[in-house]
């Protein structure tokens, strides 16, 4: 991989989830740094050099339409144990209460008559489905963590969450199961 992909990857990694007005940002940044005659000049050309060397090691420049804009990250494409085991820092009750909500707002966009009121989820999750020994404080901050890190949106001033782009990225699998279809998008494919 060249420089110029090696910067672009690297500050896609450090940005976790970037928007199509962000990414088209990093591009002229690198064209400036980098020059014309790169790979850098092409942006396409340049996310399917980054995306070929990526499939070699199970990642993916991968994007999605989320609430009407482009959202882009770097994407793990290994479903491996190992994988699965080292892929979050999270601990296994933050995974588990993530989970939850994940199925909780999949539900919420398939079934839009469901009787779960979208205004509450947060409150709900950090009073009602809080685990058993873990305080609202924590449930406050794995919540603004998950939003922080765009796994969710907050919305409605705070009061609730919604699925962030992250989440229609890296858990389309799981949304699928869960009967939703986001739309993924693999850039430099074509």
């Amino acid at each position: 991989m060249n420089e110029a992909c090696q910067h672009f990857v690297q500050e896609l990694m450090e940005r976790k989830v970037v928007s199509i007005t962000e990414l088209e940002q990093m591009h002229a940044e690198l064209l400036e740094h980098w020059g014309a005659g790169d790979v850098a000049d092409d942006f396409d050309k340049l996310c399917k050099t980054c995306n070929d060397f990526l499939r070699g090691i199970g990642l993916a420049i991968c994007g999605c339409t989320c609430r009407g804009e482009k959202y882009y990250a770097l994407a793990n494409k290994t479903k491996d144990a190992l994988t699965t085991k080292h892929a979050s820092s999270l601990e296994q009750w933050q995974v588990d209460v993530f989970r939850s909500i994940v199925t909780q707002l999949a539900d919420l966009e398939i079934n839009k008559d469901s009787p779960t009121d979208p205004t509450d989820l947060r409150r709900e999750h950090v009073t009602k489905k809080r685990p058993a020994g873990k305080s609202s404080d924590q449930m406050d901050l794995l919540l603004d963590r998950l939003v922080g890190d765009r796994w969710l949106d907050s919305c409605r001033a705070g009061s609730s969450v919604r699925l962030g782009p992250r989440s229609y990225i890296e858990l389309a699998a799981l949304l699928r199961e869960g009967g939703m279809d986001p739309q993924e998008l693999i850039i430099g494919t074509s």
